[in-house]
């Protein structure tokens, strides 16, 4: 949810495509790719000392032409055709037209072996020096790391490697009117942090300050119930402090935060926070804790309304099972063994006077 308070809310730049190992870059003053090539000593001794370079051209044509070989041919020549067309009558190779010169250097037979960006570099600054020239073929990762070889309108754009990078400004109205804050990326450096308000906002930065909050610990729960937890911190943050040249004004707050779906944000951010209360162990249920308390109010008041207070259960008779059906208090009573007739009993044959008192007792069980 962005913060009404914070310009400008998010600056993104979504990652280019991948590129190849090999791919030339565009130079930087501060931090140097590791992609430029330059001019082997062997190239350089010739580009410095040979002269012209047609006679190597004129060689590889002949060459060529003895082995067989017409399409070599061709293209040798068609690059000795704009090489010539794109060659100065007089002065030096790349005080020319930046088109001329970047045709010239992409058809040169030792030229063609440096990368884009030096190409690039050499065509766009055409006031160099011999010395400037001969510096930065020979190595240009020497050349593009001091600052003031290369102009500030030629190095490489501030790049944010991750889509949730963003610079914020937070309003600290303690501090002078000369004085920003801004939360950046923990790998953004104070360089970059020049190079963006100046690019971005025309904005001269005389002094940084830089310092990283670090977060708190927090202990996470286990699921287990004997769990004891472990301990976690946070990522921290980071925030610049930046001495302007002329003093701003803060810009105002924003009111209106429809855009930023503030109000469809915090509904669910409710809604989410009930269904947490109510299916927590730590916390009490306050709808049931609400039902509860309005039944015992309605206990009191009937209690308070009535003379005598009776309970909701009904009293069954003694005579009556739970369950249905009629018993009586003798079969709850331990009846005595039947005695088994015996052969020289007398009564044998015959019913006693016992026997029907048995028989009812057993059909009332």
């Amino acid at each position: 949810m962005p913060r009404a308070s914070c310009v400008p809310a998010k600056l993104v730049t979504y990652k280019p495509t991948k590129l190849a190992r090999n791919t030339p870059r565009l130079w930087n003053a501060k931090e140097r790719i590791r992609t430029n090539v330059g001019l082997s000593p062997q190239d350089f001794y010739y580009l410095k000392y040979s002269g012209s370079p047609h006679p190597r051209i004129l060689a590889q044509l002949n060459k060529s032409r003895e082995e067989g070989d017409h399409s070599r041919y061709e293209q040798i020549y068609s690059r000795w055709l704009k090489l010539r067309y794109a060659e100065p009558a007089h002065g030096n190779w790349w005080n020319n037209e930046k088109a001329l010169v970047s045709q010239y250097m992409e058809n040169h037979p030792v030229l063609h072996r440096v990368s884009k960006d030096v190409r690039d570099f050499i065509s766009s600054n055409p006031s160099l020096q011999p010395w400037q020239v001969d510096n930065l073929l020979r190595n240009p990762t020497r050349y593009f790391s001091v600052p003031k070889n290369v102009p500030l309108e030629d190095r490489q754009q501030v790049y944010f490697p991750a889509i949730n990078d963003t610079v914020v400004l937070l309003r600290t109205t303690h501090l002078g009117p000369r004085y920003a804050v801004f939360q950046v990326p923990l790998h953004f450096n104070k360089l970059e942090m020049r190079d963006y308000l100046k690019s971005a906002y025309n904005v001269d930065v005389l002094h940084v300050r830089s310092t990283i909050t670090q977060a708190k610990l927090t202990m996470k729960k286990t699921l287990s119930k004997n769990g004891q937890g472990y301990y976690v911190r946070a990522k921290s943050k980071k925030k610049m402090t930046c001495l302007l040249a002329k003093p701003f004004v803060y810009p105002e707050e924003i009111k209106d935060l429809s855009a930023f779906d503030n109000k469809e944000y915090w509904d669910s951010m409710f809604d989410q926070e009930q269904a947490y209360n109510d299916e927590t162990t730590t916390k009490p249920n306050k709808t049931r804790s609400t039902t509860y308390k309005s039944q015992a109010r309605a206990i009191v008041q009937e209690v308070k309304s009535s003379k005598e207070w009776k309970p909701t259960w009904v009293e069954l008779r003694a005579n009556r099972r739970a369950m249905g059906g009629a018993v009586t208090a003798t079969s709850f009573l331990p009846q005595p063994a039947l005695p088994t007739p015996s052969s020289n009993s007398p009564e044998n044959g015959t019913k006693s006077k016992a026997e029907p008192a048995q028989q009812e007792t057993l059909s009332q069980r």
